[in-house]
């Protein structure tokens, strides 16, 4: 299981909690290192209150292992 993330719209401020692997997408994969260890998911996520649509941008990093 992921690790639950908290989001909060941009239009009305609600806040709620999602774990990332249930959200669709992504809808863009942005690496910041050659080896693709270090990247940025942009996910297009609904508000449960306003039904505000937007982008939240999740950061992750794959630890070196070796």
């Amino acid at each position: 299981m992921s690790e639950l993330i908290e989001i909060a719209c941009t239009r009305c401020g609600t806040r709620w909690w999602v774990d990332p692997a249930q959200i669709e997408g992504p809808r863009q994969v942005v690496y910041r290192t050659v080896d693709r260890r270090a990247r940025v998911e942009s996910y297009r996520v609904r508000c449960p209150t306003c039904g505000t649509r937007f982008v939240v941008d999740l950061e992750f990093e794959e630890e070196d292992h070796g």
